[in-house]
């Protein structure tokens, strides 16, 4: 009786370990996805300076 109690203990605590490395995962996701998305607009607001420099000379 007590391997299978012991046995269940260990499941839970690596379904646990688990939902937590995901979580842990998709937060890193959405930290890269955001740093993705500022460099885009970065980019986007400096071609943009870029032709509006040439516009004007």
């Amino acid at each position: 009786m007590d391997g299978s109690i012991h046995q269940n203990k260990d499941n839970f605590v690596k379904r646990g370990k688990a939902l937590e490395d995901a979580y842990i995962k998709q937060k890193e996701q959405e930290k890269l996805q955001e740093l993705i998305k500022k460099q885009k607009e970065k980019q986007e607001n400096n071609g943009n300076k870029v032709g509006r420099d040439e516009k004007d000379k």
